[in-house]
């Protein structure tokens, strides 16, 4: 029986199999070869008589043969009626029903190699992937973005402080960050929880706002500076649990 196909089903398990794992190198590709030759002369597993085998491997029959026969002993290959072949070939090569089929393709990770899907299925995949990469790039570039201002502003960034930056881009855009972290350094306040405290007043008051209160506060005390509203602000976050 001709093949069918130009390419054969290998299996990611083969990794841990522990039948494969303890085949020499040399070994290790001979089976591989004979997966290939296997898929080339039909869909059954029946590989080739030795001979075209050894021409199609470069190799003479008789090195072939002996290696045929180590294989053999880890059950990869049996030899039934004096002809060579590979061990549940048919089965494994055989079309995968559409429902499993369905399964696994939804289970795939994104870096996973495509095969035997139609073209349709495929195609959707691709695209949802790309909207993920991109949706993904966004969100690193800004993070970046905000790291970089961050060590020229205000100095070393922390593991700590990283998860921190993080979870702020989920609730303010990194122009906001940026600017909030630029206002610390001003301030001469180069932290984050000061850079922070900015964001959650501009989240009340609007961005690159300046908070009302700021003046006289009517005893006589010097009117408030930005580092005195901020500071203050941070003091009342604290006392009520915030970072």
């Amino acid at each position: 029986m001709a093949a069918s196909y130009s390419w054969l089903k290998l299996y990611y398990e083969i990794i841990d199999d522990p039948k494969m794992g303890r085949l020499p190198d040399k070994l290790w590709r001979r089976v591989i070869e004979c997966f290939l030759l296997a898929g080339k002369n039909g869909n059954c597993g029946t590989l080739p008589d030795i001979c075209a085998m050894a021409w199609a491997l470069r190799t003479d029959e008789q090195s072939l043969e002996a290696d045929l026969s180590q294989i053999a002993k880890f059950g990869i290959l049996d030899k039934p009626n004096g002809h060579w072949h590979v061990v549940n070939f048919e089965k494994r090569q055989a079309a995968t029903p559409d429902a499993e089929r369905m399964l696994q393709m939804r289970g795939r990770k994104r870096y996973e190699a495509v095969t035997g899907r139609n073209a349709e299925e495929e195609v959707e995949e691709r695209r949802g992937r790309e909207e993920e990469e991109v949706e993904v790039d966004a969100t690193t570039a800004a993070f970046r973005e905000v790291i970089k201002v961050f060590e020229n502003e205000i100095g070393t960034v922390t593991a700590t402080t990283a998860d921190d930056i993080k979870d702020a881009l989920k609730d303010y855009s990194s122009e906001w960050i940026i600017a909030a972290l630029k206002e610390s350094a001003r301030a001469n306040a180069r932290n984050w929880k000061y850079a922070l405290a900015i964001l959650k007043r501009w989240n009340i008051d609007g961005f690159q706002s300046k908070n009302k209160s700021n003046g006289s506060k009517g005893n006589g005390s010097k009117p408030q500076t930005a580092h005195d509203i901020v500071m203050a602000r941070i003091k009342e976050l604290e006392a009520q649990g915030g970072k």
